[in-house]
């Protein structure tokens, strides 16, 4: 059996304050209506937010989104929760708010779309390697504008959409 250790928060980066992450939240949020986040109370669907933006921020970035979708979302959701209990910190990590944490750090290539969480893919890196993460977050707050998402990848192995078959007799 192998084991991949990682240590967590090894980065260094600038965590914004509770009130700048507020602001982030709402501007994604405002950018990206699909990414529902009515699954919980206010303060709780927040501090689920808050906790993936400093996860996710001490990964690395590659320079592209995933090509062959390796990584589902709740795949993403359950290592950066790991981190976060290795590091002593409860969280509940969702779908939702790993998306919007994603969008806020502003330094990550992703796919995200119309589609979410269909077709979604990240530029991340985990076991110490990658860019590290930037203060990016800070230029969306002064100039209101998000990473834009990059075209799914050509190469990603999704499953056709289903055929329909007709049996008479």
């Amino acid at each position: 059996m192998v084991r991949v250790t990682t240590i967590p928060f090894a980065r260094k980066f600038t965590m914004p304050s509770d009130e700048e992450l507020q602001r982030l939240f709402q501007m994604v949020i405002a950018a990206y209506p699909q990414l529902d986040t009515r699954w919980g109370h206010e303060a709780e669907v927040f501090r689920s937010f808050k906790h993936a933006f400093l996860a996710i921020n001490h990964l690395g970035r590659s320079d592209a989104p995933e090509s062959k979708h390796a990584h589902s979302l709740p795949w993403w959701c359950g290592l950066v929760q790991e981190n976060l209990a290795s590091a002593g910190i409860d969280a509940d990590i969702r779908i939702p708010t790993f998306a919007t944490a994603v969008l806020a750090s502003a330094d990550i290539a992703h796919t995200i779309s119309a589609r979410f969480p269909h077709d979604t893919a990240y530029g991340l890196c985990y076991g110490g390697v990658g860019r590290p993460a930037t203060d990016a977050w800070k230029r969306v707050l002064e100039s209101g504008q998000l990473l834009p998402p990059v075209a799914p990848p050509a190469s990603k192995n999704f499953p056709p959409p289903p055929v329909e078959i007709r049996i008479f007799g």
